[in-house]
């Protein structure tokens, strides 16, 4: 049966509903006034009594962090309504649907409008995202950012008002990095692939690539200046990140940071580890935790080089641990959805490169998206992973499973 995709109004209700989706999830996944909050939260109630943007762990202030972009988010919401979370659960959703959007005009860059649409209502309606846009948790802003990044990247790629859409890749780079800095290595690769396009223009290589690493270094600036200010040092390194290093290589190490019976890694470690790491501050800590995980692969290069690979299989299938914090009706709900998706994502993939790629920039786009698939999902297997980082990405993966779908309709037409 040929579908008619094409229809602004077919649009505008896949909106409505992917709105009525998180409407709905907004009363049913927990109560507004009594939410989980994470370190968040804590962050941002630190902030707003004057304390620092900081969180503890186990009593040791982390003050170095890069955990700064949502809690301050909260922090302008908490201010203007008197710390609602309904108000700052309603900014989530609208977030959320922009994000929606933006895989929309992304889409149409790579296909044509009716894989965009299937796109948009799989993005739409997507279990992981429809949940998380109403948890108090920065899930949501960092798919935005990282969606937003991918977006100006793909403008810039096109070649038109170039300089300013490197200005603002920039800046959604910046803002993606003090969201959720595992995209940070992916820049590297982003400005490789703008050099190679414009090789044939020197100037205009040069400079949009500069005009990138420049505003991005000049949105993260405000971050480094303050810990100069509070440290007397440069800190370009969060201090959780020896934390993550170490939860991802140790002896009970399972690829996230709980155990297969649910429990905190650092709380099943000997208790004179424990004693140590809790007794230095969070420099002393980071360094320690560095210093531990990096003797442990040395120590067991093996075990360690399984450990990183099943990391990836875990960040694109299911960990051991994930689906301990849902309800289970919710866990089963996802693992039905994300076995559906999967081939379909493969399936998309393979038709992308299998019809052939129509233009440069469309080659050029492809790449971009499936090298920035790869250094996410390689940043995390580096650390330790949670089933929901996927997520973060997974709207990308909706793009080719729709292309997917559309191959399969065609076939039907």
């Amino acid at each position: 049966m040929r579908l008619i995709l094409n229809n602004k109004a077919f649009i505008i209700s896949i909106f409505l509903l992917a709105l009525i989706g998180r409407l709905i999830a907004l009363f049913v996944v927990e109560p507004i006034s009594n939410p989980k909050t994470w370190e968040y939260e804590v962050i941002t109630n630190n902030f707003l009594q004057g304390k620092g943007l900081f969180y503890t762990f186990y009593a040791t202030p982390y003050r170095a962090t890069y955990i700064i972009l949502y809690p301050l988010l909260c922090s302008v919401v908490y201010v203007l309504t008197n710390h609602s979370f309904l108000a700052l659960k309603l900014l989530q959703i609208f977030i959320s649907l922009i994000t929606c959007l933006l895989i929309y005009r992304i889409s149409l860059k790579l296909f044509n409008q009716r894989v965009a649409i299937l796109a948009l209502f799989l993005v739409g309606l997507h279990p992981g995202l429809v949940y998380y846009s109403v948890r108090l948790h920065s899930l949501v802003l960092d798919t935005f950012l990282y969606t937003l990044s991918i977006f100006f990247l793909l403008k810039v790629l096109d070649g038109k008002n170039i300089h300013r859409n490197a200005i603002f890749s920039g800046i959604s780079f910046g803002l993606a990095i003090l969201a959720r800095p595992a995209i940070g290595p992916f820049l590297i690769f982003a400005l490789f692939i703008i050099f190679l396009k414009f090789r044939k223009s020197r100037f205009v290589s040069y400079t949009v690539v500069s005009l990138i690493i420049i505003t991005t270094t000049l949105t993260i600036l405000p971050l480094w200046v303050k810990n100069y200010l509070v440290f007397n040092k440069i800190v370009l390194v969060p201090s959780e990140s020896g934390l993550n290093f170490w939860l991802g290589y140790n002896k009970d190490a399972t690829g996230t940071n709980k155990t297969l019976k649910g429990e905190f890694i650092f709380d099943v470690a000997p208790e004179q580890f424990r004693k140590t790491i809790l007794s230095m501050d969070e420099f002393g800590q980071k360094e320690y935790f560095y210093k531990e995980g990096i003797s442990f692969v040395k120590a067991h290069p093996f075990k360690s080089l399984s450990l990183f690979f099943k990391k990836i299989k875990y960040f694109w299938w299911f960990t051991p641990t994930q689906g301990q914090e849902y309800p289970k009706l919710y866990f089963i709900i996802y693992k039905l959805y994300w076995m559906f998706i999967l081939p379909l994502f493969i399936f998309g993939l393979y038709r992308k490169f299998r019809e052939g790629l129509t233009s440069l920039t469309d080659k050029y786009n492809t790449i971009l998206i499936i090298i920035f698939l790869i250094t996410i999902t390689l940043a995390h297997a580096s650390f330790n992973l949670d089933g929901r980082h996927r997520w973060v990405v997974e709207s990308f993966l909706l793009i080719f499973a729709a292309n997917g779908i559309s191959c399969l309709l065609r076939k039907e037409d």
